[in-house]
């Protein structure tokens, strides 16, 4: 029975590492993109909105970016941007 409990102990504390080593990197990750994104949204190119689209095509910002360009092609006097074939996933 001894052998049962360490074995039960060793398992929830490899557990509890994986877990908040999981939620680490996720953590991480969302804000790598943020950070990213403050920097597409100070730039306000279409080049910047694409490669974000490109890096996170299941982004929490994808929406905003997506109508930024549509206000990018609506401008007047801009070129038609938002043409390039674009595929998300």
């Amino acid at each position: 029975m001894a052998k049962l409990t360490k074995w039960a102990i060793f398992l929830r504390a490899f557990l509890a590492t994986m877990l908040a080593s999981s939620a680490l990197a996720q953590e991480e990750g969302l804000d790598d993109e943020a950070a990213e994104w403050s920097q597409v949204v100070r730039s306000g190119t279409a080049e910047a909105y694409f490669l974000y689209l490109r890096r996170y095509p299941r982004g929490i910002d994808v929406p905003d970016a997506m109508r930024a360009l549509e206000n990018l092609e609506a401008a007047p006097g801009s070129p038609d941007i938002v043409d390039t074939e674009f595929q998300l996933y």
